[in-house]
């Protein structure tokens, strides 16, 4: 949720979606690293991945688990 109270904006909640199928050509992968980086300064973001995965994909995007 995202609130504009006067000049200041506030964020409780953002959510980043990735939607479409899940292959290398276009980047989860990369989308995860930077997320990683992201949520060290801001712990009140989630990253969700919705889609079709390609199989041999899916065990490099597993490997990826951070500890967020």
């Amino acid at each position: 949720m995202i609130n504009n109270i006067g000049n200041k904006l506030t964020v409780k909640n953002l959510i980043i979606l990735f939607m479409g199928r899940i292959s290398p050509i276009k980047g989860p992968d990369l989308l995860i690293e930077a997320f990683a980086l992201l949520i060290k300064k801001h712990k009140n973001i989630n990253l969700i991945l919705a889609g079709p995965w390609e199989e041999k994909f899916l065990a490099k995007i597993k490997f990826l688990q951070y500890p967020f």
